[in-house]
This record gives structure tokens, sequence and C-alpha cells, in this order.
């Protein structure tokens, strides 16, 4: 169970640069840092290794950007949350803040696929609550299946995964600062 929620979001959505990582056996976290941080792999994952307190920083910063930005953290949230991880970017707030900016902006461009699955899952939440079922994820498009189920009578939103399911009564959206919610 290793490093499982960057691994279940690169399957679901088929990110196949970081599926390859884990192939490897490589460090995803190291390779975001080196997106990141515009540095050499090998370089980097050897200075991590020798306990550079650099290096170890900017792979904490890459494991937050992995584990925070791949459900959909935006650059705010991810400047506190690191803050809350005492990872500090920078002792000046306004350049910390900018630092986590890019960090979100660059995360997104390397696992565009992650991205696209966002909205592929807001679209089957809304097919759902127009009364519409959804497969999606995986190499199939199949591993998540939306739909309704009855539930003592009740018919209720779902979501299957594997055999598991997880039930949404009265699922519903609302509108949020302009966003579907």
């Amino acid at each position: 169970s290793s490093q499982i929620e960057a691994r279940l979001s690169a399957y679901f959505a088929q990110e196949t640069e970081l599926l390859g990582i884990f192939r490897r056996g490589e460090d995803p976290y190291v390779f975001m840092a080196c997106a990141i941080y515009g540095e050499d792999y090998n370089t980097l994952l050897a200075a991590y290794k020798s306990n550079c307190p650099i290096a170890k920083l900017k792979r904490a910063v890459g494991k937050e950007a992995v584990l925070a930005c791949g459900y959909g953290m935006g650059h705010a949230k991810f400047a506190s949350r690191a803050l809350d991880q005492g990872i500090t970017l920078s002792d000046d707030l306004d350049t910390h803040n900018a630092l986590a900016k890019s960090t979100v902006e660059k995360y997104r461009k390397t696992n565009a696929k992650i991205v696209q699955m966002w909205y592929k899952c807001q679209k089957a939440v809304e097919d759902l609550i127009a009364g519409r079922e959804t497969w999606l994820g995986g190499p199939e498009h199949n591993l998540a299946h939306f739909h309704w189920k009855d539930v003592f009578g009740e018919q209720v939103a779902c979501v299957e995964l594997h055999g598991y399911t997880i039930h949404y009564p009265r699922l519903r959206y609302s509108m949020y600062e302009g966003r579907k919610q």
C-alpha cells in the first residue's frame, strides 16, 4: 500500500508517465520535485539519499504536490497546507504563495490526465444527478460505476468500485461562487 493515493489516481486516470515511474521502482516525489525545480532526477535522488537538507525539502515539496494536488487542491490551499506540514517555500509570505501557485501549475501540467479525470468525474456526477449511469477510470474505462440503486425501497445515487459501494442519499448540486458543488 506504499504511495497508494498516487498509485490509484495514476491508474484511474491512466497517467502513463507516473505509472512508468512506479513500474520502474523510482521515487515519484523526487520526479515531481525535479519538475518543480528543474533538476536532474539522479542528482536530486542522490542528494536526498545522502540526507542533504535542501534535497529533503525539495522532495517534501514534491510529495505534498503529488498527494495534495492529485485531488484538485488549488494554490492557496497548497500554500497553507505546506506551512501546516512544516514546509516553508520561502521566508517571505508573498514569495511562498507565488511558489505554491507555480508548484500547483507544474503538477497540473505534468499530470494532465489526472486533471482531465477530475472533469470526467464531475461530469459523471452531473450525469448521475440527471439519472444517467456512467463508467470511467482505468485502461478499459470501467473501474468506477456511477448509477442509481434501490436501497431499502429508495433510489440512491452510488459509486461502485471493485465491489465496494459508496451511497449518496439525496445527491444534488448547488452553485458556490459560480461553480457547481
